[in-house]
């Protein structure tokens, strides 16, 4: 089971890059499945207005999408892994955030990457690890 897992995590870091080098300045972002679980990479902003509020919003809505597409919730994700590209955004991104996982918010860890780091001018970007009701 661990082999699959591995093989699975590593097909989504996989996809995410062959993603990235299709889409020269659009979004690229990566969705798969391991039995019951969700994994979803690669979910930025890149259009204007460039703020923090809006790209945030941006992002959610993406990622909401991308699990009901999967079968999933947001209320169903278990980890959320949040990407910044200046961690000044911190408190205006967390005011857009909260209260859009449902009653009991996932585990979170959110960090600053090297200025640029973010592709494609997104200010934020989102992955989560959730589950679907089979």
């Amino acid at each position: 089971m661990l082999k699959k897992l591995l093989a699975t995590a590593a097909g989504v870091t996989g996809t995410a890059s062959l993603a990235n080098a299709a889409h020269d300045a659009a979004l690229a972002q990566a969705t798969d499945t391991f039995e019951n679980l969700v994994f979803i990479s690669g979910v930025g902003a890149h259009e204007a207005p460039f703020t923090i509020e809006n790209h945030a919003e941006i992002v959610l809505k993406g990622v909401e999408a991308s699990l009901k597409k999967a079968g999933s919730s947001m209320s169903q994700v278990l980890k959320a892994q949040v990407w910044l590209d200046d961690m000044k955004d911190f408190e205006a991104m967390n005011k857009i955030y909260r209260g859009r996982f449902g009653d009991k918010p996932p585990v979170r860890t959110t960090v600053a990457v090297a200025k640029g780091g973010v592709p494609d001018r997104s200010l934020i970007e989102i992955d989560v690890i959730a589950y679907k009701t089979v």
